[in-house]
């Protein structure tokens, strides 16, 4: 019985280093895959997902310097149009962890599409009013003095509203 004893702490040690470096190339591809994902197309909401997701799978979720990785790793993926609230993250203090820079950058996304659903209403808005002044200058019979495009606004006005109103031959 003496004989197995060393050979079985030989093969036991020799497993736990073999499942050691093992586990070390899955930590690496992990780190790496997270290390090189960017938010590229997605939304910054699927981009936060799929980060901590890779997250998940991390051994280690502790400590201020891990979630000060985490919070990095997060900021420097968002695109670059985001640059201005990664500043205003930057300069927290304390710094805020992951989910809290992703509640802030949320909150800019959110004004961002409101202002820009804002600038469609105006921009729309503006056209329905131009096109009224040329309704009323054309009963009025304002417009129909010259035919030249460059002479009468009327005119070109009346041809982009026809060109956007107007259904294609056939439907």
């Amino acid at each position: 019985m003496s004989f197995f004893q060393p050979h079985h702490k030989w093969y036991g040690k020799t497993l736990g280093i073999i499942f050691h470096k093992a586990m070390l190339l899955i930590i690496f591809q992990i780190e790496r895959d997270i290390s090189y994902l960017t938010q590229d197309q997605m939304t910054v909401a699927v981009y936060y997902t799929k980060l901590k997701g890779s997250y998940n799978n991390t051994i280690c979720s502790c400590g201020a310097d891990h979630r000060r990785h985490r919070l990095m790793q997060f900021l420097m993926g968002l695109n670059d149009t985001y640059s201005a609230i990664q500043g205003q993250i930057m300069l927290m203090n304390p710094l805020p962890d992951a989910a809290k820079a992703y509640a802030s950058v949320m909150q800019e996304e959110k004004q961002r599409s409101l202002r820009s659903i804002h600038e469609i209403l105006d921009n729309s808005a503006m056209a329905v009013r131009k096109a009224e002044s040329v309704a009323l200058a054309a009963r009025r019979g304002q417009c129909a003095h010259s035919r030249s495009l460059s002479a009468n606004p009327c005119i070109a006005l009346t041809m982009i509203v026809v060109i956007i109103c107007e259904k294609p031959v056939g439907n």
